[in-house]
């Protein structure tokens, strides 16, 4: 967990990678950190997408919970991927806050489509 701070962006990188492959949603708050505050975009991207791996991980997390880590997740996804695997979890997490969320992102034109599927099928387990 240290390592991801470590001056060598090589052993930063690899850090990163080990915390994302966690069996474990326990480094997700180290993996947040990166993603809001590394320097390297590389890194930055790497830790995102480690955040919303470890966020499918079983966990104590309440639903509320997960999707308050999402919306705090999604500012950080910069590229189409990683706003559509957060609006895939969307459906799993299903609460009027996960469909709040994914009826603001039919407004990103690079996932309309994505954000009203994810809309639909969360309206679809009676979430309103």
């Amino acid at each position: 967990r240290t390592n991801r701070k470590d001056a060598n962006q090589e052993t930063a990188r690899a850090a990163i990678l080990a915390l994302t492959a966690w069996q474990t949603a326990d480094p997700l708050p180290d993996l947040l950190a990166v993603a809001k505050g590394d320097t390297n975009v590389t890194r930055q991207i790497l830790a995102l997408r480690g955040v919303v791996r470890l966020l499918s991980v079983t966990s104590d997390r309440s639903t509320d919970q997960t999707v308050a880590l999402l919306s705090e997740a999604w500012p950080l996804a910069q590229q189409p991927a990683e706003k559509r695997t957060i609006l895939a979890l969307l459906p799993i997490y299903a609460t009027p806050g996960a469909l709040r969320m994914a009826e603001a992102a039919v407004n990103d034109p690079a996932v309309t489509a994505e954000a009203k599927a994810a809309a639909e099928n969360i309206r679809l387990l009676g979430i309103r």
